[in-house]
């Protein structure tokens, strides 16, 4: 693997686990966790999401275990006083142009729905679609995967 790739798996990975820790240490933290549990992630180009979005699938979720194996996390869906200890990418988004028009609202919803709903977003990859009037005040955490064109 590249250190581009490995960079963005790690920043990825701990980046998601990040939102497990306070709850981690024994409180129902639901309101304060949900801005940060949605990672947003936003390339410039269509190309460059494909490329990321099949680390999603395999290295992404592996590191999330394996830190979570460094760490003493116990297995599986465990938990401690209600509340699972291990992080997982259960519900996955895209907002992109691939998307049809007809689509759009249902995402939207499901952006809006916040944690502890087991329907919350874990991850959403985004091109510029994100830019053009999608307001979700809950969202409050985006990685930018390459430097915008536009930046100098």
């Amino acid at each position: 693997m590249s250190s581009h790739v490995t960079a963005q798996v790690r920043t990825l990975a701990t980046l998601l686990k990040a939102p497990v820790l306070p709850e981690a240490t024994g409180g129902n933290l639901d309101e304060l966790v949900d801005p940060y549990w949605t990672l947003v992630v936003y390339f410039n180009s269509l190309r460059e999401l494909g490329r990321a979005s099949t680390l999603v699938q395999a290295e992404i979720r592996e590191y999330l275990n394996a830190v979570c194996d460094r760490t003493g996390i116990p297995l599986a869906r465990e938990s401690f006083k209600g509340i699972e200890l291990r992080r997982f990418i259960n519900n996955f988004d895209e907002i992109t142009s691939r998307m049809r028009s007809s689509e759009i609202p249902a995402l939207q919803r499901k952006l809006f729905t916040a944690k502890p709903s087991r329907d919350v977003v874990d991850l959403c990859y985004a091109t510029n679609m994100i830019q053009v009037g999608l307001d979700v005040p809950r969202l409050s955490l985006m990685s930018i995967v390459g430097q915008p064109k536009s930046a100098s």
